[in-house]
């Protein structure tokens, strides 16, 4: 699918299981809760233990319940590859498979959830993901009343994004990129490392002649502002979304992925991302692929699995993706001795992503929360303070660090 933070620490756990996947995570820094206790279903991160502890559900009703389902995906790039003005060589691609999956399982009768928005293709608008109470912001500008609208709880994006932060240039350690960039650490390879910059915004492309934007979000560029519960960095606070998922090529990066999505965060809770790693001069940047079953399995996991985390349905799509969905990390081949595909081209991951007022809540939303807690507005997000992400690799990414 072609289309920096400081104080950065690093906990990494190796699931036995997965030889070469890795599940991590990044810290904010600040205190770290050395052991959880699960939040039960029926209670709200803040509810008091020891009323959740005796499930005393009359006290741990959510504020306001939320069970939308909002998808939005792009297949049909046709219209974004002839229009007037910057025009952008995108090939089609089958999204409308990984939207329409998601969003028809998780609304089947019997799953408590509902349908919301549904848009595809040329439906799909720039301004569908723009607030526009942000200062700036495009007299057309409409998340209020798409993508994160006051009803959705969770939505589904996906499309063609740019692999523009992957350079050409070759280095043996970081001290060999420009100042900021870095060099991107890779299992035994055919061709050296190249460095990844952070400074060029994260992209996603639309295509409908009912755009106004020239079909290009850039989504961390401060316009883009998910949940707004309480006018965060001048967004409004008419947002929905507990949690937003998208799926598009070189979505986020390390380990510059806090700095490219901060500006998104207004009251959502969690972010899930797919994020390219490698870059070879061999083979070039790791990329999401094309993975028509994306939706689905993510979905069939949620209704089957109601009180897991959110966080670990997105990391098992990886492991049920078939590794061959992708080639090998980093060469980009079918030798898969290091690993790679699972719906992923080269070497990359699975990322949860929250920031939040608090070590504890930051952690408890990607850790902890569950497809049914993130049905209470008592979860939102409610500061910047802290952040935090947990990942999971297509290769042995504790052995092969993101970056050198």
């Amino acid at each position: 699918m072609t289309i920096d933070r400081s104080s950065l620490r690093v906990a990494l756990v190796v699931r036995s299981a997965l030889p070469r996947m890795d599940l991590g995570n990044f810290g904010t820094g600040k205190s770290k809760m050395s052991k959880r206790q699960a939040t039960p279903a029926c209670c709200p991160r803040n509810a008091a233990a020891l009323l959740c502890g005796l499930s005393i559900i009359g006290i741990c009703r959510p504020s306001r319940a939320l069970n939308g389902i909002t998808a939005e995906g792009v297949s049909n790039y046709s219209y974004l590859r002839t229009q007037p003005v910057n025009p952008v060589q995108a090939g089609d691609i089958d999204c409308l498979n990984q939207v329409k999956k998601f969003y028809d399982t998780m609304t089947a009768a019997g799953t408590g959830w509902v349908g919301n928005k549904y848009y595809t293709d040329s439906s799909v608008l720039d301004t569908d993901f723009r607030d526009p109470d942000v200062a700036g912001s495009n007299v057309h500008d409409n998340d209020t009343n798409n993508f994160d609208d006051a009803a959705p709880d969770i939505a589904f994006a996906c499309g063609h994004g740019t692999c523009d932060d992957a350079l050409v240039t070759n280095c043996a350690s970081s001290a060999n990129c420009s100042a900021g960039d870095y060099c991107m650490a890779n299992p035994p390879s055919g061709g050296s490392s190249r460095c990844a910059t952070g400074s060029v915004p994260r992209k996603f492309w639309i295509s409908s002649a009912s755009s106004s934007l020239l079909n290009l979000v850039t989504y961390g560029d401060g316009h883009t502002k998910l949940g707004e519960t309480s006018a965060w960095g001048g967004a409004g606070a008419n947002g929905g979304d507990m949690v937003a998922i998208i799926a598009n090529s070189c979505g986020v990066r390390p380990p510059f992925f806090f700095s490219e999505t901060a500006a998104m965060y207004a009251g959502v809770t969690q972010i899930d991302m797919i994020m390219p790693v490698s870059n070879t001069a061999v083979a070039g940047s790791a990329d999401a692929v094309v993975y028509p079953n994306r939706g689905l399995k993510l979905a069939q996991y949620a209704v089957a699995n109601p009180n897991s985390a959110i966080s670990g349905g997105w990391f098992n799509n990886v492991d049920t993706a078939p590794q061959t969905t992708g080639s090998s990390c980093p060469d980009v081949t079918n030798n898969y001795t290091f690993g790679g595909g699972h719906g992923i081209g080269g070497c990359g991951a699975h990322i949860s992503m929250a920031y939040d007022s608090s070590a504890g809540f930051v952690i408890w939303d990607v850790d902890t929360m569950s497809w049914m807690s993130a049905r209470s507005t008592a979860n939102r997000a409610n500061g910047l303070s802290n952040n935090y992400a947990r990942y999971h690799c297509n290769y042995d990414c504790a052995t092969y660090p993101f970056t050198k």
